[in-house]
């Protein structure tokens, strides 16, 4: 718990930053990323859209900060000190939960995210809504907050599996959009704007990454692979207009744009609908 009685959750790192996740792995036993709990958050905030709490990267004293302080039992128990004299520590749960994936301090500290949680429901109620949908491998249900009625918007929890492989590009998460060819025009516009040079999405991901206490959270590769991906976002876009029209495929939302993302959005266009050149 925080001094304001909030609190957050703390994902310690398992990974390095350079690791890619193997092709074998199934994505249930993947590894939960501390950096990608922090980076998700920082691209959700850069996309415009500000549905990720905040999350930010922290050192944790796992001795002086938690084993010393807790007053469970439960978690004194899953505590021990592995042979090069560190601090480790297991959690109890289904999956990966035993001392073979204990994560360990050198000798103490220990990095991780610290992602904060939603208000209480007696604060903010909100309801949980399973949804088969929403094509991604490892969310089961979306939240949204009741006060805002037919206006609200969806919340994403949970972050630490993405960022796994800079080398591939799933297509397949793509398919809400090359199968039924709608997109807000206040998305399409963010997106235009972060695939020009002066604003390329990779350089103002790393400007915003810098400032958290874990830098760098990304590789350059991951980085990179941003860019790659906006791209074949953007020409799944131009297909889409190419087939419908414009009008059929981006749609006009309620969200005002900047002056910067409308030029960009003539200029694009001037370069052709489906963003080859």
């Amino acid at each position: 718990k925080l001094q304001d009685f909030g609190k957050a959750m703390f994902k310690p790192m398992r990974q390095e930053r350079h690791e890619e996740t193997p092709e074998d792995f199934f994505y249930f036993v993947d590894f939960q990323r501390h950096n990608a709990e922090i980076a998700s958050f920082h691209l959700d905030r850069v996309l415009d859209f500000r549905r990720v709490p905040p999350v930010v990267g922290r050192f944790v004293n796992v001795t002086g900060d938690i084993l010393y302080t807790t007053h469970s039992d439960d978690l004194r128990s899953v505590f021990f000190t592995s042979p090069a004299n560190n601090t480790c520590f297991f959690a109890k749960c289904l999956y990966v939960c035993k001392t073979e994936y204990a994560v360990c301090g050198h000798p103490d500290l220990l990095e991780g995210s610290m992602s904060a949680y939603l208000p209480g429901l007696s604060i903010a109620p909100r309801i949980s809504i399973p949804n088969p949908w929403i094509r991604n491998m490892d969310r089961h249900h979306y939240e949204i907050f009741t006060k805002f009625g037919d206006d609200g918007f969806l919340l994403h929890l949970d972050n630490a599996r993405g960022f796994g492989r800079h080398s591939h590009d799933e297509m397949s998460i793509l398919a809400p959009l090359t199968q039924c060819c709608i997109i807000k025009r206040s998305t399409l516009l963010r997106l235009r704007l972060l695939a020009r040079p002066e604003f390329r999405l990779s350089d103002v991901m790393r400007e915003s990454l810098a400032r958290d206490s874990l830098r760098p959270i990304l590789t350059e590769l991951h980085l990179q692979a941003l860019d790659r991906r906006l791209e074949r976002v953007l020409k799944a876009v131009g297909r889409c207009v190419k087939k419908l029209g414009e009008a059929r495929v981006v749609v006009t939302d309620f969200v005002a744009s900047d002056g910067a993302s409308e030029r960009g959005h003539k200029d694009q266009r001037g370069e052709g609908e489906d963003g080859e050149s």
